[in-house]
């Protein structure tokens, strides 16, 4: 079944078939996604940069460090630390930041709940590599606070990786969310960037 266009300005009333949809651009990649034994589809990819460098995380960006032990079983298929890795290292990071502040945690009234994780790489690790993690707080809101981690190897002051996580303060009986706990947002200022 072929595609049968529309004139600029007309809404097609036919929905596209997959052939029509998807096409194979010059300098794209192509990721292919099987739909049963009979399809086939093709879908264009950007190719990936690395991050530019003045948008590479320094170490004097952060202000807490804690050394991060590697494994063996961190290394995946291609020989890397496995980019799951490197989230549980953020989590770990900005848990420990929390306890700190709010000792009783995790069996307290209110909890930190993650509500948005995100990670850049700009080079890989391997296992075994000396690490560290660097921690900030980027922003605090009433009932939400936005830390920072940036993933060191020991000695160097570019970022192998670096993200952020969010978290919001919910009562844990009923998972509203509700303010920051005083004790908690008062070290939570102390690690803010400015």
């Amino acid at each position: 079944m072929a595609f049968q266009g529309h004139r600029k300005g007309q809404k097609s009333t036919r929905r596209r078939p997959w052939k029509a949809i998807v096409q194979t651009f010059e300098n794209t990649l192509s990721t292919r996604v099987f739909h049963s034994a009979n399809q086939v589809a093709t879908f264009p990819r950007k190719i990936v940069t690395m991050p530019k460098p003045q948008h590479i995380e320094t170490r004097d960006r952060y202000l807490v460090f804690s050394a991060v032990t590697t494994r063996w079983k961190d290394n995946d298929v291609y020989g890397h630390v496995n980019n799951a890795v490197y989230n549980a290292w953020m989590d770990t990071a900005v848990t420990q930041f929390f306890r700190e502040h709010w000792p009783g945690l995790p069996n307290t009234a209110s909890i930190p709940v993650a509500v948005e994780t995100c990670f850049t790489f700009h080079r890989s690790v391997t296992h075994p590599t000396d690490l560290e993690t660097g921690f900030r707080v980027e922003r605090i809101g009433n009932s939400s606070v936005r830390c920072g981690v940036g993933v060191f190897i020991q000695g160097e002051t570019k970022a192998a990786a670096w993200g952020h996580m969010i978290h919001v303060w919910v009562e844990k009986e009923s998972a509203r969310a509700i303010p920051i706990p005083q004790e908690v947002r008062r070290g939570l200022e102390l690690a803010l960037m400015k």
